[in-house]
Parts: structure tokens; C-alpha cells; sequence
């Protein structure tokens, strides 16, 4: 009885799921972990038929690198003239859940409620997309806090909003140029052979009577061996025209994609962490591939869907109404389930990122928990954890197994309609064996050439989703990149300069000056979290001011300067040889140069003394190498292009006393401008002027002072324990 009532319920709430369907807009989905409120703040906005950008969005509320809370939230859509306010409701009951609003979830997540029919949900999620939630689902995940935002219209709309929709990237790239056109043309000849192939089967069975058995196995031979030859042409030409279309638009995309990311700012760089990046890159690739496909399916469905009608039309086009019928129940079906699969998906998302979180974070240090807590413990949590992922997974097995039952049972009602009544019309001796078998081919033909476009419809509307993420990577008017700096002399200075991650966020440098001359070796230390590695990145150019001016050689310093380099906490080693390490996409250097480096920083000999010398391979996960000899491979790729200026924050913290000693004199020694953030007392003795960096975002020159002297043996215990050649 209470399935019957669930069945009821599904079936009674079926136009009220289409009409929301039709409903959804087009929403920027979530990239970076910080940017689900302002994703939330977007898909309330479009939900009303205002489809705003999140770029549009930070720059009238701010930007944060924490995330919004629910008071920022509200406030955002209030700034577009919304009626919103944050409410505490009652999460026992769907009619009191913020409809049309946000909800947010007790993970710190947004979700959008876009409406509601009895205890379903029609939900955004900026991380997966639109989906149906039960009210079960939500409440469990609920702490009964949320946004109600008004539905009326604003009583202003602001003149810069303006109604985004998704570009095309063909029509920025060409992507039916001529040879897509040819490769295509060529795709659809390959087809009108394989539709040939029914009406030879046709003719060698109704032939097959009125011959001998010796002429009839020779004729079946001779068909098959049409038939097959056919086939392999068919088949070949498809898939040659596949890859080829694959290769001409990834080739393409992958170009347009390089010199877009290669000619944005450091700013950029900033707001885009390189996992953002990666997905704005695989973004891209699934449009391009999705596109393919949609090329080929259509063209496919095309030239499919006209020999079914010609071929139904002049036989009996009433043979097709069981297909269509069935076609139409397969694909509301297929609606429903792939909405129950969305769904699902944002659960086993939810649990599988827990469960890697929990691998990756806890069980990497179950030394550390045996010493300090109970493994039992961990051991509970990571099962459960497994679990509840596990459960999520099956539950979408048993999703799809049932979508798949229900299509498979459709399928073969529709093929017993149809062989039932064309066996009755062929009794009546209006069709022969053969013209039986040709026209279920055809029949087939047309009923999946129908259900691949309006398959196709929804895929080209999912696909939009990535045009989304990679708008920013999309060639548009040339833009003035910023003005290279050519250092010469190696004067650097910086005049009340602050600087914030988020307009939202605490201030981390508070109006910092500091200058550093030709030849100067200049000492930053601080406590921990005082800014010293943001001042780094400031000086490099990695980071914007918000406000003061930084000038090198007496030039504007925008971010971009020839002759000036660094070694920063965040530089990692790329997986490649150690030439490549530190040769880093250079192409001026030659051995020699690559040798003085080393032999700089001390990595000679132990380069020597490995079997592949330079070429063998390293990465940051390299098993025996030290810390001491990553930080050296650094420093050489630092050094080896003759900085003027060179920026180095704890870039020798895990070498030995002696040998930071003795490579910092050899740095300073070249006459360049010399910038070291550094917590250890030794290092500051090579210091001609000081600044320290206070919690409160200031800093103050210090005079400089005797080094209190520090033991010859103090060593860094990561090089004791490296590998022979430290």
C-alpha cells in the first residue's frame, strides 16, 4: 500500500517535475570551495529571470577566500534589489523550508530551493546541478537556517546586469570550418552505406525461394560478403572521422586554451588555485568532446530518422505509432530516474569526498594517533565513513538497475506490438519475409534516431554548464597586457602598500613601506602569520596591492619584470629530470650554465654520483631526496637565469648552517638586490637592513645587530638523514 501511495504520488507530481524542468536555468557552477555563496547568490538571481555573472557578483559585494556566511548571503541578493531575509524554520516540516530561498546545510554548503510540491524539492546545488530532494533527504543535512527571498519582481534593476547566456565556442573558434564540414560529409556517406544493408538482406531472403540451394548459398555468400565488406567500410569511416574531428577541435581548443592561460595576469593566478584551473581546462575538453559527439549523433539521427520516414511512409506509417508511443514513456521514465541519479550523485559526492578526506588527512598519520589517541577510534570513524559511501553507491546501482528494468520491459512490449501486427498485415499478403525484416531494421532506425535527439537536447544543455566554467578561457578582444619591467640596477621599493585576500577579509599588510638598493641584501622576519610569504608574493608580483605603489628601477611594477626571480614556500618541483627542474621551459641555457648552478648550491657532486647525473628523474614525491637538496634544485633553477633581484622566502631553512652560510655569501657576491624572509638567526647576520613584520599587518625598520653567535654543528636534521650527497 505504501509503495502504491509512492507510485501515485510520482505519477500526480509528474507535470509539476516537467514544468520545473523547464524552469531551470542556466547557473555558473562551483569551482573553487569559497565561491558557493556567491554560486547560491547567482542561481537565486537567475531562478527570478536574472542571470548574473560571478565575476559581477564579487565585484559588488566583495570577495573572500573563507566564504560567505548567511548574513553576506542575504545581503548579496538584497544589493539587487530582492527582498531577502534569514530565517530559523521548523526542518519537520516541507511547507515551512525557504521556498523559493537558500538553505544552509550543516557541512557550511548552499543549496537553492527553487520550489516545492508536497515533500519534493526542486534544488540547486552549486557543486552538482539542478536535482529533485526529497524533504528526508534535506532535513537530515538541515540545521533549519536558510534565506526566504521574496518572489516579486525588484523595484530596480541595475544597469550593468544584463541577461548572460552561454556563447558557443564554435563561434569563436571556427569549429565548422571547411574540413569539419568535409570530415562530417563524409561521416554521413559512411551512414547511407549501412542503411543500405536491410535492403540487401531483404532481397536475398525473398529471393531465396525461387533459386537453387547451390545458387542460394552462393548468393547469401556473395550478400555477406557485400554485407560485411560494407559494414567495415561503415565502421571505419565513422570511427576515422571521429578522431579527426576530435583531433581538429581538441588541437584547436587545447591552443586557444595555452595562450589564454599564458597571457593572464598574476591576479588571475590569485583568484583560480590550480585545481580550478585543471577544471577550467577539462571544462573545455568535455565541451569540445561533447560537441563531437553531438555532431556525429546528429548526424546520425539525421539521415537515420529520414530513411525511417520514407520507409514507414511507404509502407504503413501506423507500424511506427507503438515506437513512438513506447519512446515517449522511455524517455519521461528516463527523465525521472536521471533526476533520482542527480540526486544520488550529490550523496555519494558528499560521502566519497569524506571518505578521501578522511584517507587522505587521518590514516596518513596513524603514527602520530597511536601515540596520541586510541587507532580503535580512527578505525570506527573510517568504517563508517566507508559505509555511508558505499551505501550511496549501491543506492545508485540500484537506481540505474531499475531504470535499465523498466526500459528493457518498455522495449520488448513495443517489439511484441510491433512483430504482432506486422505478422497480421504480412498473412494478409501485404509484405514479405524480407520486407518484414528491412522494415523492423528501419522501424528501429527511426525510433532510436528520435529518442537520440531529444537525447542530444538535453546533453547540449548540459554541456552549456562547462561553456560556464570556461568562459574566462574563451578568446575575446585583445586586451593590453601589462607593461614588462626590465630590471637593470635591482632598486625595489614599496610605498604604503595594503593588501587583503578578499575585500571581505582581515587585512594582512597594512600600508607597508620598505625599500632595497642595488646590491643590498634586505632581512624580513616576523612571527608566524604576520605576512611575510604574502609580502614575498607581492614583491614577485604574484599578488595585486589593493592599494600603495610598488616601483622597481623607478618604473610602475604591475607584475611583470624581466630580471627578477624567487624561491617561495609554494614552488614546487615539477615531475621531470633535474635538468628539466632547472632548466623550467628556458631555452637560452646551455650545460655550462646549467653546471655553475649546481656547483653553486652545492648539488654537483651528489649529481655526479647518480647513475642518469642530470637526467634522472625527480619530482616532489621523489623517495631519497632530501629536503635540503629539493630546496638546492630551487635555488639553481632561481639563480641560473642572473636575477638582478631574487626573493627568497625560508629558501634555505633546511640546509645545514654551514652550507646556508656559505651559499648566501656566494649569492651575495654577485651584486644583486637580495631579499630574504628568514626565522633563523643565522641568516640574519648577512643582513644590511631589517624589517619586522608585526601581527598587525605593520612593519618597522630595525637597526641591525650582532648575530648571537650560533654552534658550527647545528645542523638541519632533515639533511642529516638524506640521502649520500648532502
Amino acid at each position: 500500500m505504501v509503495r502504491l501511495k509512492r507510485v501515485g504520488s510520482t505519477i500526480a507530481n509528474i507535470p509539476w517535475a516537467l514544468a520545473a524542468v523547464r524552469r531551470r536555468p542556466l547557473v555558473e557552477p562551483q569551482s573553487e570551495l569559497a565561491d558557493c555563496g556567491y554560486v547560491a547568490i547567482s542561481a537565486v538571481l537567475a531562478r527570478f529571470g536574472r542571470p548574473t555573472t560571478l565575476v559581477e557578483i564579487k565585484n559588488r559585494l566583495g570577495t573572500t577566500s573563507r566564504g560567505l556566511d548567511l548574513r553576506q548571503v542575504r545581503d548579496g541578493i538584497r544589493s539587487f534589489g530582492y527582498a531577502a531575509d534569514v530565517i530559523f524554520f521548523d526542518t519537520a516540516r516541507p511547507e515551512s523550508y525557504p521556498t523559493p530561498g537558500a538553505l544552509l546545510l550543516k557541512q557550511g554548503h548552499y543549496v537553492v530551493l527553487e520550489s516545492r510540491r508536497g515533500s519534493r524539492f526542486n534544488v540547486y546545488d552549486p557543486q552538482t546541478g539542478w536535482s529533485f530532494r526529497t524533504h528526508a533527504s534535506l532535513k537530515r543535512l538541515s540545521h533549519g537556517f536558510g534565506i526566504l527571498v521574496d518572489a516579486s519582481a525588484p523595484s530596480k534593476v541595475s544597469a550593468n546586469c544584463r541577461t548572460q547566456h552561454a556563447p558557443r565556442l564554435g563561434a569563436h573558434w571556427k569549429m565548422s570550418s571547411a574540413s569539419v564540414s568535409r570530415l562530417l560529409t563524409l561521416f554521413g556517406v559512411s551512414q547511407i552505406m549501412a542503411l543500405a544493408l536491410p535492403l540487401i538482406s531483404m532481397q536475398l531472403i525473398d529471393n531465396s525461394a525461387s533459386l537453387g540451394a547451390a545458387s542460394f548459398g552462393y548468393k547469401v555468400l556473395i550478400g555477406y560478403a557485400v554485407i560485411t565488406i560494407a559494414s567495415l567500410f561503415a565502421t571505419f569511416f565513422a570511427e576515422v572521422t571521429d578522431w579527426k574531428a576530435r583531433k581538429t577541435l581538441l588541437g584547436l581548443g587545447t591552443r586557444h586554451a595555452a595562450a589564454a592561460i599564458i597571457a593572464k595576469p598574476a591576479p588571475w593566478f590569485e583568484n583560480n588555485s590550480s585545481t580550478a584551473i585543471a577544471g577550467k581546462v577539462r571544462a573545455m575538453n568535455s565541451y569540445l568532446i561533447n560537441q563531437v559527439e553531438a555532431y556525429r549523433s546528429f548526424g546520425t539521427a539525421i539521415v537515420s530518422f529520414v530513411a525511417g520516414v520514407l520507409v514507414l511512409t511507404l509502407t504503413s506509417p501506423w507500424l511506427a505509432v507503438p515506437s513512438l508511443c513506447s519512446l515517449a514513456v522511455i524517455s519521461l521514465f528516463g527523465l525521472l530516474f536521471s533526476d533520482l541519479q542527480r540526486a544520488n550523485l550529490a550523496t555519494v559526492v558528499e560521502t566519497s569526498q569524506r571518505r578521501e578526506n578522511f584517507l587522505m588527512e587521518t590514516l596518513a598519520q596513524i603514527p602520530t594517533i597511536r601515540r596520541s589517541a586510541s587507532p580503535a577510534r580512527a578505525k570506527a570513524r573510517f568504517v563508517a565513513l566507508s559505509k555511508s559511501a558505499t551505501l550511496a553507491e549501491g543506492k545508485g546501482q540500484v537506481i540505474r538497475g531499475w531504470k535499465a528494468a523498466t526500459t528493457n520491459l518498455l522495449k520488448s512490449a513495443e517489439t511484441l506490438i510491433f512483430v504482432s501486427w506486422a505478422a497480421a498485415l504480412m498473412g494478409e499478403g501485404r509484405y514479405t519475409i524480407g520486407a518484414f525484416v528491412a522494415l523492423g531494421v528501419y522501424k528501429d532506425l527511426f525510433t532510436s534516431s528520435v529518442g537520440s535527439l531529444i537525447h542530444l537536447k538535453f546533453q547540449q544543455r548540459e554541456a552549456r554548464t562547462h561553456v560556464l566554467r570556461c568562459l574566462d578561457l574563451i578568446p575575446h578582444a585583445p586586451s593590453d597586457p601589462p607593461a614588462t619591467v626590465s630590471v637593470d640596477k635591482g632598486f625595489i621599493s614599496l610605498n604604503s602598500v595594503s593588501f587583503s585576500y578578499g575585500s571581505l577579509d582581515r587585512v594582512i599588510l597594512d600600508r607597508i613601506s620598505l625599500d632595497a638598493e642595488p646590491g643590498q641584501c634586505v632581512l624580513i622576519r616576523g612571527a608566524s602569520g604576520s605576512g611575510k610569504s604574502t609580502l614575498a608574493k607581492i614583491l614577485v608580483g604574484l599578488h595585486r596591492p589593493n592599494s600603495g605603489v610598488i616601483t622597481v628601477d623607478g618604473q610602475p611594477f604591475t607584475g611583470s619584470a624581466i630580471g627578477m626571480d624567487a624561491v617561495l614556500q609554494s614552488d614546487r618541483l615539477i615531475s621531470g629530470s633535474i635538468r628539466d627542474n632547472i632548466v623550467f621551459y628556458r631555452n637560452n641555457l646551455s650545460d655550462e650554465d646549467i653546471g655553475e648552478a649546481l656547483q653553486l648550491v652545492e648539488l654537483q657532486e651528489f649529481v655526479k654520483s647518480l647513475p642518469m647525473g642530470i637526467l634522472t628523474p625527480v619530482s616532489e614525491k621523489t623517495v631519497g631526496m632530501s629536503g635540503g637538496q629539493r630546496q638546492r634544485i630551487l635555488l639553481a633553477r632561481a639563480i641560473i637565469g642572473d636575477p638582478k633581484i631574487l626573493v627568497l622566502d625560508e629558501a634555505t631553512a633546511s640546509l645545514s648552517v654551514d652550507m646556508e652560510d656559505r651559499i648566501l655569501n656566494r649569492i651575495k657576491r654577485a651584486s644583486r638586490t637580495l631579499v630574504v624572509i628568514s626565522h633563523r638567526p643565522e641568516v640574519w647576520k648577512h643582513a644590511d637592513r631589517t624589517y619586522v613584520m608585526r601581527e598587525d599587518g605593520s612593519i618597522e625598520s630595525q637597526s641591525i645587530t650582532p648575530n648571537p653567535g650560533v654552534s658550527e654543528f647545528d645542523t638541519d636534521t632533515a639533511d642529516v638523514a638524506c640521502a649520500p650527497g648532502k
